[in-house]
């Protein structure tokens, strides 16, 4: 006997019309990467990303138009000379006229004017020459790339010295960068590892027209530990065929079945093993474990969580309809993964 839900009806027919089913997600993954590109992304000001007192402080004096700009430093340091020493002040000079021609920046100090305090170091042997970037502090790392480029030229002719520049321009230009190829690399192999698994765990695309929850894991984790057993109970709660869950293991066969054992886990669980290089891990860019993805049928993660925290599971348990947590049950609100 057939069942009549809506998720039966749509695997019934995509079973029978598997290449329209296919080629049909594909374009539709292909439509959403457009447009969203195309929409672009609202990035939070400083003064509105903060929480608590400081988040308050920050909203506070961005309402009242006080300007608040991106400050930086370079670092001078010597392991021989001392800055009253002549070579010490020609570096110092030179790297304060190199700021001095960059038209976004703005009120240079110099460690050598007389009324400097805080900016050497008390064996002399370091010094900071600070400067400000002009307008928004958010926008700062947009504009610090030639200055950085300028002060590792700096450090190329100065070898005797170290020169190096702090700041949060700096900081986040450095972090963008390193997010953009993580990103990058993950926009390009997260959609075929999903498909790969997909097709790996059903031996079809018809899971293609369903959300996918997928959970990564180490047997040796202590969270893991906690939590699965939590998911377990949405997987054995949810309605048949209207999302498809998997569990990857980052260990062998045999530790993963000892887990499954233990913990009373009867997840679908696939490998995605060291020998083999953590494809699917890499893929989406895992540090910790456990790390969880919801991914919707056009490929967008629609839901994520590393470690544990019992709101976000909540959330999940809601959104699927099935609670993850038994009346009057003690669970903390978090465990770091």
């Amino acid at each position: 006997m057939h069942s009549n839900n809506l998720a039966a009806r749509a695997a019934r027919w995509s079973a029978a019309h598997w290449k329209t089913a296919v080629f049909g997600w594909l374009v539709l993954v292909a439509a959403a990467v457009v447009l969203g590109n195309a929409v672009g992304t609202h990035k939070l000001a400083d003064s509105e990303a903060g929480d608590g007192q400081s988040g308050k402080a920050q909203h506070i004096l961005a309402s009242a138009g006080f300007k608040q700009p991106s400050s930086e430093q370079v670092v001078i340091s010597s392991r021989t000379l001392q800055t009253h020493d002549g070579a010490y002040v020609w570096e110092i000079r030179k790297v304060v006229a190199t700021l001095q021609t960059f038209p976004q920046v703005t009120n240079v100090r110099s460690p050598l004017e007389p009324d400097s305090t805080g900016v050497i170091s008390p064996d002399g042997r370091a010094a900071l020459v600070r400067f400000d970037i002009k307008g928004k502090a958010e926008d700062a790392h947009k504009h610090v790339k030639p200055i950085l480029d300028s002060v590792a030229k700096l450090q190329q002719q100065a070898p005797s010295f170290t020169i190096g520049e702090i700041g949060d321009a700096s900081a986040n230009y450095e972090l963008d960068k390193t997010l953009g190829k993580d990103f990058q690399k993950a926009e390009t192999l997260a959609i075929p590892i999903t498909l790969l698994i997909m097709l790996l765990a059903f031996g079809a695309f018809v899971a293609a027209g369903l959300p996918v929850l997928l959970a990564f894991y180490k047997v040796s984790c202590p969270t893991c530990q906690y939590v699965f057993p939590f998911l377990e109970r949405i997987y054995r709660g949810r309605t048949d065929g209207d999302i498809g869950m998997y569990a990857i293991s980052q260990d062998d066969a045999e530790s993963t079945r000892e887990f499954d054992r233990e913990f009373g886990i009867t997840l679908p669980t696939l490998l995605d093993r060291e020998e083999d290089g953590y494809p699917a891990s890499n893929a989406y860019g895992l540090s910790h474990v456990p790390s969880m993805f919801l991914i919707e049928p056009d490929g967008t993660i629609a839901w994520s969580l590393v470690g544990f925290h019992k709101k976000e599971l909540e959330a999940l348990g809601t959104k699927l309809g099935v609670s993850p947590f038994r009346d009057g049950e003690q669970v903390p609100e978090m465990k770091s993964g």
